[in-house]
């Protein structure tokens, strides 16, 4: 149940404080980037539920660990985690963020995530995870920053819109199946629909992907 999600997240949240679980700094987003993830996700969605400062600490700081960081790892899967991460405790502790924090996040956004995401066409040729992840999670960071930078989040939107619907209709269509196994299915599948939410909530469509045969 949705009750019982919340639980988990907000013990995970706990025991990341409790063990003052630490970020690396100064260096690849490859290295350290499950870490970077869970906290800015789980503590972030801690502080918006409880409204308890330890939280918002946490975030601002991981924010500003993350943001040092040489790059996202923009050959890998790290760019697509990490920006989605950031994307949404941008998004949801906006008004939460010192000025300095939000500047250093959406630059980083920005810088390592995606205008290298804009001008990689790899995962654009994908059929996979990675094209959910990597355009999926670029593309939430994009709508987190839209109004700061929308000559370029659009550029990066249209894109992975177009490589996005290539890849969900050749890894779904026309009978739902998943060829790269359950684990990727749930992977790949969880940032597909966390893609779609956003688009949903922030411009009102999906683009048609959500009514690709097989997907749903």
């Amino acid at each position: 149940t949705l009750y019982k999600l919340h639980s988990e997240v907000l013990k995970r949240a706990e025991k990341i404080i409790a063990d003052n679980r630490q970020v690396a700094g100064s260096h690849s987003a490859a290295v350290d980037h499950y870490v970077a993830v869970d906290n800015l996700l789980c503590c972030a969605y801690a502080y918006k539920l409880t409204g308890q400062t330890a939280y918002l600490a946490k975030v601002k700081n991981d924010i500003s660990r993350i943001s040092s960081w040489p790059d996202w790892d923009a050959g890998g899967l790290a760019i697509g985690e990490v920006s989605l991460a950031m994307g949404l405790a941008y998004d949801w502790l906006y008004y939460d963020l010192d000025l300095d924090t939000r500047k250093a996040a959406r630059n980083a956004m920005v810088n390592k995530g995606i205008r290298p995401m804009y001008q990689n066409n790899n995962n654009i040729r994908i059929i996979g995870n990675w094209n959910q992840i990597n355009l999926g999670g670029v593309s939430v960071a994009s709508m987190a920053v839209y109004e700061k930078e929308k000559d370029l989040c659009v550029k990066q939107i249209e894109k992975a819109l177009a490589g996005n619907m290539d890849g969900v209709t050749g890894i779904y269509s026309p009978d739902g199946n998943y060829a790269e196994g359950l684990g990727y299915w749930e992977y790949g599948g969880s940032f597909q629909v966390c893609f779609l939410s956003a688009m949903k909530g922030v411009f009102g469509s999906t683009g048609g992907i959500a009514e690709v045969p097989g997907f749903m």
